[in-house]
């Protein structure tokens, strides 16, 4: 059923119209002496749209505005009186005109206003024009009076009386026909604030107050009859007029006029077509048409599609803007929108004609939308460059910026420019992306193949036996033995390391264009069992020895000599001395390690002279050496004892004792008396030494020194005797030292400086034949050391320094028992390795000993102590000092490089918490980088590049003024520190930070970091490694490797405030003011700091180098 009008008066009528004919139109409760059987009081609609420009502006309340459909309520037959134009002007017109009947049709709305009663006359619309022949349009007579509007007999009140309803919307004045009764020039107007109102105005008056309601009245009654009027239902559908679906017009005299498609609301988007006889499909009419009455005849709205308005969505190629529900046809086929779009794919390239279909009762066809559906931009020719390395990148040329790709399984790129480069293997789809106005293009598919690497030969690597050698290593090729890296020389390597053990050999491929070889798992068999031969020494001072149990197999070499083959089961005729015995390498076996067997002649007598003893003096004569000697000074009268001294290195038991004890050194030697003059005696009371009254020897002169924030030191120089075996060795006494401590605590109590402690300093000094040197610590000397707090125990000759740090000092007094020895022994047999590295500059075993049950002990490590070292060289000519560092040789002869290391004033230092072996190296320069030839920081970029602390961007560039990263700078302290790093890659297998790769370079050195508490990361368990370091990171990780690794920061100027100090994290700001007084950075123009600022690999270079120069060296303190 269609929707019910909104007037409860208008009929339900089918839109199929089953039945032939329209019921009646119900009837209102009127009198009787109606001209018309048409119903009264009932709507129908009239089409003035001819007057839209006579009637001035169109009320916009009318439902219509174009006026094809204006709603008139039928009022009948109705006694009234009308008027003329000769009335006008006339005020008694109204009370002279007779009443008579006329048929009328009420308009619901004034159609009009801001028009005077003068224009809607001279348009003919005040007093009539004709209507359609059946009617004349004009106003209605109102009366002449202002107020009441009488005579009563108007139509306007006879309208009302016949029923108040009859007159709608009558708030808006509306121009009647009659002239004011007092003044010609008023006309009068009804409605406004009350129905019957009637008020007068000039009839040149415009006001939209005042407007135009016409009436119109049936003409020629007589011919049509009464049943003249019919009701004619118009059927909308799904249109409308003012809200309703059905309307009515109205028939004259058998016939009227289709009325017009303009004014009805139509469905949406659809417009008006033509109208169809209710009830039969065959009939219809165009608007306009004459169509001629039967009983009951209605007419029913056909509609027509709006021409569909269908647009491309390019990029998600949809055709979009269908009608959800509704039904279309492409080129007459039927297609099917699913949410008002539809896929274009299959219409690329063509023209189609889209029609929306009618639904076959109400509505029509839509006329065609030709839409011209382009076709698809050219499908790209691009080309795929294949990588040529290992893990290479490829490349895809022949693109544009009007393109995109993707991985197989990837999200769409834009592409840039002309080519794709950086491309891992794998398939890429490429297209012309879509825009605005065209499709995407279809895909070229380009594939890029990773590179195909060869593989490195299987090694072949061989052993000689009789060198200790591995061999066949191909020159500059690199391998690993179980995964760790080694540097053959020459082709070969030594094999010491290896003996007795399956090493698998990997040659590694170049990263390019090769990958690792198959392993080849070579045996090293284990070194014969060491001879255990005996040996039969001299009998007389010259005479020879014997070593017995020993075969064919063996060689032997005394400490200085050749080796020598055994020809028997003993070897005969041999000196007193150290010999070296072992089984001979061959061709399938090693050489056995070395049994040494001391052949010893009976021990020599040397003599002891006591000098300036008194009476009872004894102790001189022969002695041989290791014996213990008893001595006494005797007595002299008016002296008293006052110590032993000797300048042949004897250390005696108790200085001060007149009776004491000595170990006999093996030379002649001579000891002193020493004696105070306590009054009494003028001449010598004789004794077996002789000489003056007197003697007290002089002691050497002290001199005390102090720096900032360091202790005040006490030295003294000291001359050592230097042997026929080139050693120079000299004593150290309690006396000497506690004298010492005595001056230069006096010296720090008078100068305020007992807050940084005190140190003594010892300079031995010697000939140039001193090619070793010892220095023999009393027993007690530690311990006195310890007891004053001494913080810094330095002993330097010409050859090595040492300098303990305070917990160096009690580590030494825990281990070591008895006199205490200090040493520095040349070293003269080296590994290939080492030889490499050291080649003919000095290289000392450095020794702490003591002895313990008869057998030489000694302290190697110090714990937590530091000992500071100092080696003796000067650069020899072409020789760079910033190459020059120390080489550390462990027990098996295998040497590492001490970056720490830094050489100054012909003095290369370092600091370690053990004793060992150690030299002077020296590494080649820096590669010749082409972007640091004229850098202004080239000097220390080759520093730290040949100690590999920072390396090169590439093969030839180092890129100094790119930024640092985090974990760049924090590698480079991990490598100064001379830390083991694969301690900390095998113990941590995990980093402890989530974006830092267990397999980067950078995670042992970042684990050794965080353990060492160097660094803590970020925040949220991140380090953030790649980051370039910021001014104020790089001084906070400064100054926490210096805590960790036991340095104390000198300070080498006044601190200062910069401008931007607020700025400065609080975290970071005592470590930037602590840096800052070392020296090592400095602040930029404009008194700022930059704590924000990024550090370059320049900057960052020159930093380390201060800061190895200025921290790291011999001014700086160990602390605990």
């Amino acid at each position: 059923m269609k929707k019910i009008g909104k007037r409860m008066s208008s009929l339900l009528l089918s839109a199929c119209m089953v039945l032939p004919m329209l019921p009646m139109l119900p009837t209102m409760a009127f009198a009787t002496g109606e001209d018309f059987s048409l119903p009264t009081g009932q709507t129908y609609y009239f089409d003035l749209s001819s007057e839209a420009d006579h009637i001035g502006t169109v009320n916009t309340a009318v439902p219509d505005t174009t006026l094809h459909y204006v709603p008139f309520t039928y009022a009948g037959t109705v006694n009234a009186y009308s008027l003329d134009s000769s009335s006008s002007g006339h005020s008694n017109a109204s009370e002279t005109a007779m009443a008579s009947n006329r048929n009328l049709f009420a308009p619901d709305y004034a159609l009009s206003y801001s028009i005077s009663w003068n224009t809607l006359n001279a348009n003919g619309l005040i007093f009539g024009k004709t209507y359609d022949t059946n009617y004349k349009l004009r106003s209605l007579s109102v009366g002449n009076s202002t107020g009441t509007g009488s005579p009563t007999n108007n139509e306007w009140d006879q309208i009302l009386d016949k029923n108040s309803s009859l007159i709608k919307n009558w708030s808006k004045l509306s121009w009647g026909q009659d002239t004011n009764t007092i003044n010609p020039g008023v006309r009068l107007s009804r409605g406004g604030t009350a129905v019957r109102n009637a008020i007068g105005a000039q009839a040149d008056h415009v006001h939209a107050a005042y407007g135009f309601r016409p009436v119109l009245e049936v003409l020629n009654v007589g011919a049509l009859g009464p049943d003249g009027l019919q009701a004619v239902a118009l059927e909308l559908g799904d249109g409308s007029v003012n809200g309703e679906n059905m309307i009515y017009i109205i028939s004259a005299g058998g016939h009227f006029t289709a009325p017009s498609g303009t004014g009805l609301t139509p469905p949406a988007n659809m417009t008006f077509y033509k109208w169809q006889q209710t009830g039969d499909t065959s009939k219809t009419y165009n608007a306009g048409d004459t169509v001629t009455y039967t009983n009951g005849l209605g007419l029913t709205a056909i509609w027509k599609e709006a021409t569909p308005n269908i647009a491309i969505d390019y990029a998600n190629e949809k055709l979009t803007g269908f009608e959800v529900g509704g039904n279309y046809t492409f080129d007459g086929a039927p297609v099917s929108p699913v949410s008002g779009k539809l896929d274009v794919a299959g219409y690329i390239g063509t023209t189609i004609a889209i029609v929306k279909k009618g639904n076959g009762t109400s509505t029509i066809d839509s006329a065609g939308q030709n839409l011209v559906i382009p076709a698809r931009p050219g499908t790209p020719t691009a080309v795929g460059v294949n990588p040529t390395t290992i893990g290479g990148d490829g490349t895809i040329t022949g693109v544009t910026a009007g393109m995109e790709y993707q991985l197989s399984a990837g999200a769409w790129t834009d592409v840039t420019g002309t080519e794709i480069t950086n491309l891992m293997a794998g398939t890429y789809h490429i297209r012309v992306k879509a825009t605005a106005t065209d499709f995407k293009s279809a895909e070229q598919i380009v594939t890029i193949t990773a590179f195909t690497p060869g593989v490195e030969a299987t090694p072949n690597i061989a052993i000689d036996y009789a060198n200790e050698k591995l061999t066949g290593f191909e020159v500059g090729g690199n391998y690993t033995f179980d995964g760790t890296p080694v540097s053959p020389v020459s082709g070969k390597l030594d094999v010491a390391g290896y003996i007795g053990t399956t090493i698998a050999i990997v040659k590694k491929g170049n990263g390019t264009s090769t990958i690792d070889s198959a392993g080849q798992n070579l045996v090293i068999p284990a070194r014969p069992g060491t001879p255990t031969t005996a040996g039969i020494d001299p009998v007389t001072n010259g005479g020879t020895g014997t070593v017995t149990g020993v075969t064919a197999a063996m060689e032997y070499r005394s400490s200085t000599g050749g080796w020598t083959d055994v020809t028997g089961t003993e070897i005969t005729n041999l000196m007193a001395g150290i010999y070296h015995i072992r089984v001979k390498a061959t061709s399938s076996s090693f050489m056995s390690a070395e049994q040494t067997v001391t052949l010893t002649e009976p021990a020599p007598a040397y003599t002891v002279i006591l000098s300036n003893g008194g009476t009872g003096a004894s102790g001189s004569g022969n002695y041989t050496s290791g014996a213990i000697v008893s001595i006494q000074a005797g007595n002299r009268s008016g002296y008293s004892f006052n110590g032993w001294t000797s300048s042949d290195g004897v250390s005696f038991a108790d200085t001060s004792s007149a009776t004491t004890t000595f170990t006999m050194p093996a030379t002649n030697v001579t000891v002193t008396a020493n004696w105070r003059d306590i009054g009494g005696s003028t001449g010598d009371t004789g004794g077996s030494g002789g000489g003056p009254p007197s003697t007290t020897p002089n002691s050497p002169a002290i001199t005390i020194d102090k720096k900032p924030n360091q202790p005040t030191l006490a030295s003294i120089n000291l001359t050592a005797a230097v042997n026929q075996n080139g050693n120079a060795s000299v004593p150290i006494t309690v006396p000497q030292v506690k004298a010492l401590i005595d001056a230069v605590k006096k010296e720090a109590q008078n100068k305020g400086n007992i807050a940084d402690g005190i140190g003594i300093v010892y300079n031995i000094q010697f000939g140039a034949d001193g090619i070793s040197f010892s220095v023999k610590l009393e027993e007690g000397t530690l311990a006195l050391l310890e007891k004053e707090g001494v913080k810094r125990f330095d002993v330097n000759s010409t050859l090595v320094s040492f300098s303990f740090n305070q917990t160096a000092i009690q580590e030494m007094h825990s281990q070591a028992v008895g006199d205490v020895a200090f040493g520095a022994n040349p070293v003269a047999k080296l590994s290939d390795e080492a030889k490499v590295l050291i080649g003919s500059r000095p290289v000392y075993d450095l020794t702490v000993s003591y002895q313990k049950d008869d057998k030489i002990e000694y302290v190697t490590n110090f714990g937590k102590g530091t000992v500071t070292l100092g080696i003796s060289y000067k650069a020899a000519s072409g020789e760079k000092n910033g190459n020059l560092y120390v080489v550390y040789v462990n027990k098996i002869g295998k040497p590492q490089l001490l970056f720490s290391s830094s050489y100054d004033s012909n003095m290369l230092m370092f600091s370690r918490n053990s004793l060992s072996t150690y030299g002077v190296g020296y590494l080649a320069p820096a590669p010749a980088f082409m972007d640091t030839a004229k850098h202004w920081a080239k000097d220390n970029i080759d520093y730290v590049i040949s100690r590999g602390l920072i390396s090169g961007t590439g093969a030839t560039t180092f890129s100094p003024d790119t930024a640092i990263a985090r974990a760049d700078f924090l590698m480079a302290l991990g490598m100064l520190s001379g830390a083991d790093m694969n301690e900390y890659k095998y113990k941590y297998k995990q980093s402890s930070f989530t974006d830092v790769s267990s397999t980067s370079a950078a995670m042992p050195y970042i684990e050794w970091a965080v353990q060492n508490r160097i660094v803590q990361g970020i925040g949220n368990n991140k380090f953030d490694p790649d980051s370039p370091i910021t001014r104020e990171q790089m001084a906070v990780m400064m100054v926490s490797y210096a805590q960790a690794t036991g340095y104390k920061l000198p300070v080498n100027r006044q601190a200062v405030t910069f401008a931007d100090d607020a700025i400065i994290s609080l975290w970071a700001k005592e470590a930037v003011k602590a840096i800052l007084q070392t020296g090592v950075v400095n602040g930029k123009d404009n008194n700022l700091y930059d704590p924000a600022g990024k550090a370059t690999r320049a900057e960052a270079s020159t930093i380390l180098r201060r800061f190895m120069e200025f921290v790291i060296d011999e001014g700086a303190e160990l602390v605990e």
